[in-house]
């Protein structure tokens, strides 16, 4: 009878570190491409940076992370395997659990209240910001639920930090941007010309208004009324001075 052949013996540690290795690799080579792309995106500009692509990327990293120190520790372990040996356990792994969907509302993209804040409508204002955050925090959850992000992770305190502080810093830079904005907006218009007519002693006039009087052009400096142009009146810088009378060109 013919004899059956030996199988083939196998070492079943350096099996398992091989396995190891191999996972370790490819962690790490992810880790290395979402790091690159999480850092390629806050060199832009505040502006055209991702808020919601640098969240799931800081989530993403974290993960892969972890799954890197438990491998590192896998591999510990079957290091030491010679030195210790145990007897397997069974696989009694539960199965994983599904991943929690996010809440998702699809609201519609909302529009900036104009002219609200002209006609002091305080109530429209705060309306339409509440719309705008509920709006973004909607289509940030749409982001991760395309992400396959599970919204019942583990999510650090760092990264949380990190999204809160980002989110604050843009919100003060755009404050202060818009303030400058405004500040230059009303210059303009107080540079703009305004013209009144002839000066009249009833009227009210404003920082930017222009009147006549006496034959010159004067421009108002201080808001007020019953100021007469000219003998070195505060308020009032002359703009235009009379021309002379000229001679009659017929004669």
């Amino acid at each position: 009878m013919a004899r059956l052949p030996k199988a083939p013996v196998i070492d079943q540690r350096s099996a398992d570190l091989a396995r190891v290795g191999a996972e370790l690799t490819r962690l790490e080579k992810l880790l290395t491409e979402k790091r690159e792309a999480l850092a390629a995106n806050t060199r832009l500009h505040a502006l055209d940076q991702d808020v919601n692509l640098q969240a799931r990327l800081k989530g993403e990293i974290g993960a892969v992370e972890e799954l890197i120190g438990k491998q590192r520790d896998s591999r510990f372990t079957v290091e030491l395997g010679d030195l210790n040996p145990k007897p397997l356990a069974p696989n009694t792994a539960q199965p994983p659990r599904p991943k929690k969907a996010w809440e998702i509302k699809n609201l519609p993209r909302p529009t900036y209240p104009t002219g609200a804040r002209q006609r002091g409508d305080q109530k429209a204002l705060a309306t339409a910001f509440a719309s705008f955050v509920e709006y973004h925090i909607d289509q940030a959850n749409i982001a991760m639920q395309k992400a396959n992000v599970d919204a019942a992770a583990k999510v650090s305190i760092e990264l949380l930090m990190d999204v809160a502080g980002e989110h604050l810093g843009v919100q003060h830079w755009m404050t202060a941007r818009i303030a400058e904005l405004e500040d230059r907006l009303k210059e303009l218009e107080e540079r703009s010309f305004d013209y009144k007519g002839v000066w009249k002693a009833d009227e009210t006039y404003k920082r930017g208004h222009f009147v006549t009087h006496s034959g010159s052009l004067w421009h108002c400096e201080l808001a007020g009324s019953g100021i007469v142009p000219g003998n070195g009146a505060a308020g009032w810088r002359l703009a235009v001075k009379r021309g002379e009378n000229g001679k009659d060109a017929s004669r």
